[in-house]
């Protein structure tokens, strides 16, 4: 009789493990470092829709909940690449004593079970007698700049190539920084949420970036941002901005947003002639094997294939 107790404890412990569907939490801090005063952001990144998150309590610091956003990302399941949804929840943490602060588990709840996240660490640090008294009148000059003069408006716009696209089109948005302010630029910009829609399978590609400042109608403008989309379902279909927080001399500001839409269309059903083509690059050695400083040819062959519909 204990022998087949034992026997099921192990059986049971096992199909929990095989057919448990937990889901993947992650948790991350903006800032590991920052002075006393001073705020930072906690995203805990979700795979599955929760059903409450309860942050910590302490003395020692103050959280409190800033929003919810929905990403999505391309992964691979049984050899199929599949949309998985990536739910985005993001706190305010304020430390109210200086020191190496331990920021305990959020408990979050999901079809009536609990899980916790994995606690973090954040140092806090207390200004310096010395660098008050070294920044003091550079702190003055800047209250009375704030005083004077209004804190620079900026912005931040995700623009596509175009408005309407067809299905299966390569779709490139770009998010540019905006301000007639050109100190601004100056600034630490921080992406505090990523961008979503549910309608998109999106690529990151903001490393390709140059980084350039133009000025335009007035206006100065900088590439932050910069995606390849690629639509899930046709009509008007919205994006949702991600947020974006400029570290300034006035403090944190955070970059006034909009979210966009990009209307997603079959091919037309009038009669009317599209042209679609795609390129195509041939390239070939004249040989294998070569001795040092020896010249060997490269040809590149390029060819193009292109084809028409003709809606009727």
């Amino acid at each position: 009789m204990l022998k087949n107790k034992f026997f099921f404890i192990i059986f049971f412990y096992i199909n929990n493990i095989l057919f448990s569907n937990n889901p993947d939490i992650q948790i991350s801090i903006n800032s590991s470092e920052i002075f006393i005063n001073e705020q930072t952001y906690i995203n805990i990144f979700i795979d599955q829709k929760v059903d409450n998150i309860e942050s910590p309590k302490s003395d020692s610091y103050k959280i409190d909940f800033s929003g919810e956003n929905i990403n999505s990302k391309v992964v691979v399941e049984n050899g199929k690449l599949k949309t998985k949804l990536i739910f985005v929840y993001s706190f305010i943490l304020k430390p109210l004593k200086k020191g190496k602060l331990k920021i305990d588990s959020f408990n979050i709840y999901i079809d009536n079970n609990k899980y916790q996240t994995e606690t973090i660490f954040i140092n806090v640090k207390s200004k310096s007698k010395e660098y008050k008294s070294k920044n003091y009148e550079d702190e003055i000059k800047n209250f009375e700049k704030i005083i004077k003069k209004e804190i620079p408006e900026i912005y931040f716009r995700l623009i596509p190539s175009k408005n309407i696209y067809y299905q299966n089109e390569q779709i490139i948005l770009e998010g540019y920084i905006i301000s007639v302010d050109k100190s601004v630029f100056d600034y630490k910009f921080i992406e505090v949420s990523p961008i979503f829609s549910g309608k998109f399978i999106i690529y990151d590609i903001s490393k390709t970036i140059d980084n350039k400042l133009y000025f335009r109608n007035g206006y100065f403008i900088q590439t932050f941002k910069r995606y390849i989309m690629y639509s899930i379902e046709k009509g008007l279909n919205g994006i949702g901005s991600p947020e974006i927080v400029a570290v300034s001399p006035y403090g944190q500001i955070k970059l006034k947003t909009e979210n966009i839409g990009i209307e997603i269309t079959n091919i037309n059903n009038s009669n009317t002639i599209h042209y679609l083509g795609d390129l195509f690059i041939k390239s070939k050695i004249s040989t294998n094997f070569c001795y040092p400083d020896e010249i060997i040819n490269i040809d590149i062959e390029k060819r193009e294939v292109d084809f028409v519909i003709n809606n009727e």
